[in-house]
Formats: C-alpha cells, structure tokens, sequence
C-alpha cells in the first residue's frame, strides 16, 4: 500500500508523471496544484482513492485511462471540463 501526498511546494505535475506506477493505492493533491498534464495517473492498477484540495478547472484527457480499482474520487467545485477518456477502463 503506497499513499502519496503531493508536496504543498508542486505547482505542476506533468504528463505520465505517476503512469504505470502500479504500487500506488491513495493520492492527495494539495491546494498548490494549478495543473496537470495528461496520463498523469494512467494504468495507476492499484489506485483506489484521489483526494482533490487543488483548485483546478480541468481534469485532462486520460489522467485516470485503467484506474481499474478507483473507488473514491471526489471533483472540485473548480472544474468546469472533464477530458477525453479521463475515466477510460476504469470498471
């Protein structure tokens, strides 16, 4: 079981960032977060939770593609569009 918290100091996380890290189980993502790029946490296998604190307006294409086991998930009142394929294979 691996959580991982965001460090309050990031400002961007890139694209395939997390990708295919197939040990995480949890993410936080703080307030600072302004931007994520896309396949950020695609084939993540294991990842069950996301905490969003980031004031972002956009969830990218495929951030979340093969999340199979994401349970809980909660989107910030801040985001007004949901990219393509965001949820893809999650079951």
């Amino acid at each position: 079981m691996i959580e991982v918290t965001i460090p309050s100091s990031v400002k961007y996380i890139g694209n395939y960032c997390f990708g295919k890290c197939s040990e995480i189980t949890k993410v936080t993502i703080p307030s600072s977060v302004t931007y994520m790029g896309h396949h950020v946490f695609s084939k993540c296998i294991k990842l069950k939770e996301v905490e969003f604190l980031s004031p972002l307006k956009m969830i990218p294409n495929s951030t979340f593609e093969g999340c199979s086991k994401l349970t809980s998930f909660n989107i910030p009142s801040t985001v007004n569009k949901i990219g393509d394929y965001c949820f893809c294979l999650c079951t």
